[in-house]
């Protein structure tokens, strides 16, 4: 069973399992807990820390496996597949929602082949700038792309993120345009805004913040994800 202690409280993480049959002697050996972004991110982080304290929770191991891809489908689809006896957990985001719409088909049935288990993070999402950029605010980078439309580049966590989202709704508000480019998960997004590649870029709040500061920056700004009313 798990308790407020073993749920972490980040950008709507939740946890999942497959459609649960379980015996009464749960758990009897370690578990698996699959990560569905690569290492370096938010998303890995949390799911380390709650593979840690579920395990001390229920005296077993809790083995992290990243396995990303597709906006978190692959290891999402990995875990629906997987034996329905609550020894395979994966941490999904807000993707799970919104890749519903973003992808022609869906390779598993979340309804069906997924048991939620709790909300465990909330977090704001934050736009940064790397070192190419030369806006100073959020107001001179809308300038720019409603001017320029297209020549800004913004790096995000993948195909149908939140934050991919969340910035294609600021283009839609503000009448510019950014050029997306996808990463495979926050980590690659982030470091490659820092190194130049883009010049702007979308993730979870307190990880781009870092990452800004170490690219000597300064420009960031915080803003909450879209909510459904």
């Amino acid at each position: 069973m798990l308790t407020r202690r073993t749920t972490l409280a980040l950008a709507g993480a939740t946890l999942a399992t497959p459609a649960l049959s379980q015996g009464s002697d749960f758990p009897n050996r370690p578990l698996r807990m699959v990560i569905p972004f690569p290492p370096g991110g938010g998303s890995d982080i949390l799911g380390r820390l709650l593979a840690q304290r579920i395990g001390d929770a229920l005296g077993q191991p809790v083995v992290p496996e990243n396995r990303s891809g597709a906006g978190g489908n692959i290891g999402t689809d990995a875990v629906a597949k997987s034996p329905p006896d609550g020894y395979t957990l994966v941490t999904v985001f807000n993707t799970i929602v919104v890749n519903q719409f973003v992808f022609r088909s869906m390779p598993f049935d979340l309804k069906k082949d997924l048991t939620p288990v709790a909300r465990v993070a909330l977090a704001p999402t934050v736009i940064a700038g790397g070192p190419k950029l030369k806006a100073r605010d959020l107001a001179e980078v809308i300038a720019i792309s409603r001017a320029q439309p297209g020549s800004l580049n913004h790096g995000t966590p993948g195909l149908g993120t939140i934050t991919h989202v969340s910035a294609e709704l600021m283009d839609a508000m503000s009448g510019g345009k950014l050029t997306h480019v996808h990463y495979r998960g926050t980590g690659p997004a982030v470091t490659a805004a820092v190194a130049g590649e883009v010049e702007l870029v979308s993730a979870p709040g307190r990880r781009s913040r870092g990452w800004s500061r170490a690219a000597s920056s300064g420009r960031w700004a915080t803003s909450p994800p879209p909510t459904a009313r």
